[in-house]
This record gives C-alpha cells, structure tokens and sequence, in this order.
C-alpha cells in the first residue's frame, strides 16, 4: 500500500505539470500576446495599431472612421506552424501540429460615424496534442479555445481626429483528457466567459502623419470547472483547483501607434503595446508575482507598382523576468520578422499576403519541483480579403 501511495502522488504530480505546460503552450500560440489580435497581415506589418483599414477593428477601431462611406469587410485567416519542445527531468513531451487563427470584420461607415463588429480568436490558443514519452503517462491531449467578438462606434469629432467607445468578449475552454500506463483515466473541461471596455483615438496630425492610441481593460473570466471522470485524487486536485485558477483574466492592455508616409512610394509604422500582466488576478502561491509585457513593433511599407505593396515587419517582446515562475512556458522573449505583399485586386478590394516567423528565447525553471527546458518557434503563414460594398 505505501508503494501504491507513492506511485499514486508521483503519478499526480506528473499529471499536474504537464497539464500546466500544455495550457500554458496554447495561451500563446501565435506569437503576438493575448488580446493584441493579429490578423493574417500581422505576419508581415506587427504595427498596424495606427493603420486605417477594414482590419483597424482589431488594432484600434478608432481608425474605422476615416474610411470611405460605405460597407466594409475583411475575411482572412493565417496558419501557425508550432515546433514546441518540453523536457522535465526525464519527462518530453513535443508538437508540430499546425494551427488555424480566422479572423472576420464588418464596418459601416456613414458621415461621421463607424460601427464595427469583429470576431477572432481572440484569445488565441487553439489544439494542441502532444506526443509524450515518460515511464507512467500513456496518452494526454489538451484543446484550448478563445474565440469572442469586437464591437462599437467610431465617431469624427473632427476633421482630424476620431474616438471609438467598445467593447470585446470572450468565451474560454479547456479541455483535458488523458490516462496512465496503470489504466487511471481523467477528463475535464473548464469554461469561461468573459468582458471588456475598450476605447481608442485616431489623429491625423498632418497629411502624412498619423498617430493613435487604445485602453482595452481588464477581462476577468470565472472559471466554472467540470470534473467529468477520473480517479477522484488526481482529478480533484489537478483540475478542482488548478483548471480554475489557472488564468483567471485576460490583462489590460494600452496601444500606441504611428505611421508617417516618406514619399508618395514609401511608408513606416511604429508601434507600442504596453501589457498589464502585473495586475493579473492569479494564485500567487502557485505562479508567483508577474512582471508587465512590453511589445515593440516596427514595419516598412514600399509602393512597387499599381497592383502591388512590398511589406516588411519586425516586432519584439519582452517579458521582462516572468520566465522565473512557472508561466515561462509563455513567458518567453520573442523575435518576430516577416514579409508580405498586398495586391490591389480592384479599387475595392485588396488581397494580403505575408510570412513570418518567430523565434522565443530558451526557457529554463522549476516547475513542481521539477526543472523545466522548453524552446518553441513558430512559422506564420496568413492570407485575408479586404472589400469595400
């Protein structure tokens, strides 16, 4: 019996740790943080919080109001191809698995006014399965997903210079399922919904100058777990507590932007997003104290022809000393360069293509006692539709 004892806690706590890392790979998949949105171009321009166009829902919808009168659309998507890694002690666990990131936007523009709508998956995540090799866990697969939506008005208070006034949802889900070698099985799910106010403003200082800044508030979601099978000690502690407090809310995030056009063939954009994670309503005890994210982007723009925009990007995250505590799985400083063209379909329409790929610096802590090594990198491939009815 004493044996079965300590098989049983060091089956627990193996449970426990790769249930953290898997959560803790798809929170972030994508590269760019949570709930900074990127669309398919975000994978060649990362600073498009002062840009105008349909995509300007999901940067700061203030810019929707600079649009052309009519009805606006974008449809697009981009694929994350994710080479994720973990070692703990003589635990690996690894996936390639690619993942899809839609995003869909509608505005109406009409005098002054914008009114915008957007859905994404907004929280990013998405599924991933891993494969795992240790001596007592024969199978465990983990599906995350954050979809939710944007909507509100964008007014022209003047000729230049407009404010928007929103808000975003969010609707949260993991699941986990998986079982030992010695035939114990688990399985839960945790769901979450969550809100947020977000306002924005736009100014066009001069003809070729732009600038912009958004407030999106805090998103605080309340896990409501469901324990649907499994042996009742490991699933109780594993998912009774932690599934819950796991993440309790999306932080608050401030956006800045610029874009100033050098020429008639030639345009640069900046951009800034300063993440409140140090304000994250989380179990101390567990993950420890959080440090503020802070995102920096640039992107340069070249006119080839009438059909087509060249497009270069970099954007680089810091997280400052988060990767101490036992989120450095997503807490990890990352590099993102890549490339794109917009092709000029019609007058009304535009199509957009880009690339890029992300490098996160390499990971080392302690995790449940455990020492943990991760690195991942991610390749972005995204194309998207931009019209005007």
């Amino acid at each position: 019996m004493k044996e079965r004892g300590k098989q049983f806690f060091r089956v627990r706590g193996l449970v426990y740790v790769i249930f953290v890392i898997c959560t803790s790979y798809a929170y972030s998949v994508g590269g760019i943080e949570i709930l900074t949105n990127t669309t398919n171009s975000s994978a060649a321009n990362p600073a498009q919080q002062s840009a105008v166009s349909a995509e300007a829902v999901f940067y700061n919808p203030a810019g929707s109001a600079f649009l052309e009168d009519g009805h606006h659309f974008h449809y697009g998507a981009y694929v994350v191809g994710t080479d994720y890694e973990t070692r703990v002690g003589g635990l690996k666990l690894d996936t390639d698995d690619p993942q899809v990131l839609p995003s869909f936007s509608y505005i109406y523009k009409r005098d002054r006014a914008a009114y915008y709508l957007g859905f994404g998956n907004i929280g990013q995540g998405g599924l991933l399965e891993y494969d795992i090799s240790t001596p007592t866990v024969e199978d465990f697969d983990a599906t995350l997903i954050h979809p939710g939506g944007i909507f509100g008005v964008s007014y022209m208070v003047r000729e230049d210079i407009s404010m928007s006034i929103g808000g975003r949802w969010v609707y949260s889900r993991i699941e986990a399922e998986g079982k030992t070698k010695n035939g114990r099985e688990f399985e839960s799910r945790v769901d979450a919904w969550g809100i947020a106010p977000e306002i924005g403003i736009h100014a066009r200082v001069t003809e070729k100058w732009d600038v912009a800044a958004k407030y999106l508030g805090e998103t605080s979601l309340s896990y409501d777990g469901s324990l649907k099978k499994g042996e009742e000690g490991v699933v109780d502690i594993l998912f009774g507590r932690y599934s819950r407090d796991h993440r309790k809310n999306f932080p608050a995030i401030l956006s800045l932007g610029t874009s100033y056009e050098l020429n008639e063939y030639q345009g640069v954009y900046f951009g800034y997003d300063w993440i409140f994670e140090s304000d994250k309503d989380v179990d101390k005890d567990l993950y420890g104290e959080y440090d503020d994210t802070y995102e920096y982007s640039v992107s340069f723009e070249q006119y080839v022809n009438e059909k087509f925009d060249l497009i270069l990007g970099y954007a680089y995250t810091d997280k400052g000393d988060n990767n101490e505590g036992i989120m450095e799985i997503t807490e990890l400083d990352a590099h993102q360069v890549g490339t794109g063209l917009r092709y000029k379909y019609s007058p009304n329409t535009e199509i957009n293509f880009g690339v890029g790929i992300i490098f996160y610096k390499k990971g080392e802590a302690q995790v449940a006692g455990q020492e943990v090594i991760s690195r991942r990198r991610e390749t972005l491939f995204g194309v998207g539709v931009n019209t005007k009815l």
